[in-house]
Parts: structure tokens; C-alpha cells; sequence
């Protein structure tokens, strides 16, 4: 009996001390106060495609305009009347001829008339281009603290801190 005793009682010390050895392993979380001593940009080079605009002078015709003289008018309308009046009968016979004549003076006049460069004028055209280029995208910042115990932490954060700023920084110790 005194056996089972003495075992029994040592399984219970063992237990106890595991216990308890366990139960200082755990995680303990601390609020330090730190100062920011440092907080640098974190840069990343992208390509981007920046407008310009770009202009340049070009010379543009003058044209003028050339006029049929009244004879070839005439002879376009005496030979589209005439062609008109092939056509019809009565009241339409009249119209198709009317509408010959019309056709004929308008084709006779546009035939003649052809365009002539007389100058040149200078105007500026512009059109956009896209150049691309290279530049720095902030993408976070390294930011360093340093605690009221002399400890110096470094993180990267998603903005900037300025310098002598105070802040609470929660602090995780275990034992092991």
C-alpha cells in the first residue's frame, strides 16, 4: 500500500510540474510605447505610357475654283434637253426634258470646272503619341521604431510615419 502511495503521489508531482511548465510556455502580449526613427519609401520601378502632344506644320493647297464658261453651260443644257426628250410622253416628256437640260448645264459646269492650286498656306497639325517611361511606384514604407527598453523594430507599413512620432506597438513574449 505504502507503494501505491508513493506512486501515486509521484505521478500527481509529475503531472502538477508539467503543468505548471506548460501553463509559462504560453504567449504573453505586452503594449510598448516606441518612437519612429526611421520611415523610407519602398519603391517598385513600372513602365507607363505617358500623352504628349506632338505638332508640326504642313503646307496646304490653295485651290481655286475654275468656271465653265457660259457656252459650255449652254451646249450641256441644249444636248441634256435633248436626251430628256427621248423619254415620255405629254407632261412627262416635258419634265424629262426640263430635268436633261438641268443634268446636262450641271455636268457641263462641274467638267469645266476644275480645281487649280493658286498657294500654299502653312497649318498646324497636332496629333497625341504615347511615350513610355519609367518611374518609381511608392508600394510601402520600412518603418522603424524604437521601444522605450532600447529595442529596435523594423516593418513595412502601408503608410508613411513621420520621424519622432510616438506609437503603441503590442509586443508578444514567450518563454521556452
Amino acid at each position: 500500500m505504502n507503494k501505491l502511495i508513493v506512486a501515486v503521489t509521484g505521478m500527481v508531482m509529475l503531472f502538477s510540474s508539467v503543468a505548471m511548465a506548460s501553463a509559462h510556455h504560453k504567449n504573453k502580449t505586452v503594449r510598448v510605447q516606441a518612437e519612429v526613427v526611421s520611415s523610407t519609401a519602398i519603391t517598385q520601378q513600372v513602365v507607363q505610357k505617358v500623352p504628349e502632344q506632338q505638332c508640326n506644320l504642313v503646307d496646304v493647297p490653295i485651290y481655286s475654283q475654275g468656271n465653265a464658261s457660259t457656252g459650255d453651260v449652254l451646249a450641256g443644257a441644249i444636248i441634256g434637253g435633248v436626251i430628256g426628250n427621248q423619254f415620255g410622253k405629254g407632261k412627262g416628256n416635258d419634265a424629262a426634258t426640263v430635268l436633261g437640260a438641268i443634268i446636262g448645264a450641271d455636268t457641263a459646269n462641274k467638267k469645266n470646272g476644275n480645281k487649280t492650286i493658286v498657294g500654299y498656306k502653312q497649318v498646324q497639325q497636332c496629333n497625341t503619341i504615347f511615350i513610355e517611361t519609367v518611374a518609381n511606384k511608392i508600394v510601402g514604407y520600412s518603418t522603424s521604431f524604437k521601444t522605450t527598453e532600447g529595442e529596435t523594430y523594423t516593418f513595412q507599413t502601408g503608410s508613411q510615419y513621420a520621424v519622432g512620432t510616438i506609437v503603441f506597438l503590442n509586443k508578444t513574449v514567450s518563454l521556452n
